[in-house]
């Protein structure tokens, strides 16, 4: 590979440039992703953050600790990223919470064509960002 660059390094979960024969990984605001995530499920931004049981917004939920996950946050920090409320007594999602959600994600992949079908929508859209914000960096 020669040093004129830039060469483009994609897949279905990560968007990386080869420039000048060194690799950059664009990373994502995490607000970026609960609103694409949140888009792609149906729901809203303030629904992924609030403690709502209702199965869509879970799976949206679910999809961001996945899409988090992937971007590498610790645990913690997307428990307090997903929880929006002020309140004291409930606080943020346990890290232990936050692990039950990235593998229910995982094993929906497998198991619920439409959950799969928007989590690689989502990821189309989160390159996409990912792509728009390397060409104004560059």
């Amino acid at each position: 590979m020669n040093a004129e660059g830039p060469y483009f390094v994609a897949d279905c979960s990560t968007f990386s440039i080869v420039k000048n024969n060194e690799f950059w990984e664009e990373k994502l605001n995490p607000a970026q992703i609960v609103h694409v995530v949140s888009g792609e499920f149906g729901v809203k931004p303030d629904e992924v953050l609030s403690l709502s049981r209702n199965r869509q917004i879970i799976r949206a939920r679910q999809a961001c600790c996945y899409f988090l996950d992937e971007e590498n946050l610790p645990l913690n920090a997307i428990g307090i990223l997903l929880r929006k409320n002020n309140d004291p007594d409930i606080g943020p999602m346990d890290h232990t919470s936050v692990i039950y959600d990235i593998n229910k994600a995982k094993k929906l992949i497998l198991t619920d064509p439409k959950f799969k079908a928007s989590l690689e929508s989502a990821k189309l859209a989160l390159g996409n960002i990912k792509f728009r914000q390397w060409i104004q960096t560059s």
